[in-house]
Formats: structure tokens, C-alpha cells, sequence
């Protein structure tokens, strides 16, 4: 999970029983994208993040590569963030989604493979 996703979501996520290693409590804190591309795709694990700028990596250079879901809500409060992740695991779940980019937002998903 990207170092640009507060705690609170960690721990939301961690409540669901999913299993989260966040950037900012890992030694890869403070490093480039790419580097997190590469632990994404050597671990078989996905991106959550708020960061336009891994779409583009995924468009350009890793599509089918690996998996990144980026959060779309405005303003990116924890409370909103919890609320869209919320909305999107009534009726999906990460698992379904592997090797594309998905972007969520409050009221809908998108999905470029």
C-alpha cells in the first residue's frame, strides 16, 4: 500500500483480513514508484494508492504487469477514502481484479487491462 494512504485505511483493510504492507512502515519508505512497481510484481501483491502518476506507469510501461487500484474522491479524507473502498467491497473484492489498473471512486469502478 502506497505511503500516501493514512493509517486509518490500513486498519480498515487490516480489519477485513487483508494482508497490507504499507510503504511507511517498511524500509522502501520515501522511494520512487517504480521501486514499488518492482516489490508489487516480485510479491504478486496490488497498489492501493492515491497517486495519478501510477496510471500512468501502468498505461505506458507495465500494463498486464501488475495490479493497481488508485482511489478517486475528492477531498481524499480517510473517512472518504474508507467510504469508497467500503462501496466497492459490498460488491467486489481485490481479488477478482488481476494484472489491470482499476480506479474507484465513490460511485463507480473503472478497469483498463
Amino acid at each position: 500500500m502506497d505511503e500516501n494512504i493514512p493509517y486509518s485505511v490500513v486498519e480498515f483493510l487490516k480489519r477485513k483480513g487483508y494482508n497490507i504492507l504499507w510503504i511507511r512502515e517498511s524500509s522502501y519508505i520515501g522511494c520512487d514508484d517504480n521501486k514499488i512497481i518492482e516489490l508489487a510484481k516480485k510479491n504478486k501483491s496490488i497498489i492501493l494508492t492515491l497517486d495519478k502518476d501510477f496510471g500512468r506507469i501502468y498505461y505506458f510501461r507495465e500494463r498486464r504487469q501488475v495490479t493497481i487500484f488508485i482511489i478517486r474522491v475528492k477531498p481524499a479524507t480517510p473517512k472518504n477514502i474508507i467510504q469508497a473502498l467500503s462501496n466497492f467491497l459490498e460488491h467486489r473484492a481485490f481479488r477478482e481484479f488481476r494484472y489491470c489498473l482499476c480506479v474507484i471512486t465513490p460511485r463507480k469502478i473503472r478497469v483498463v487491462y
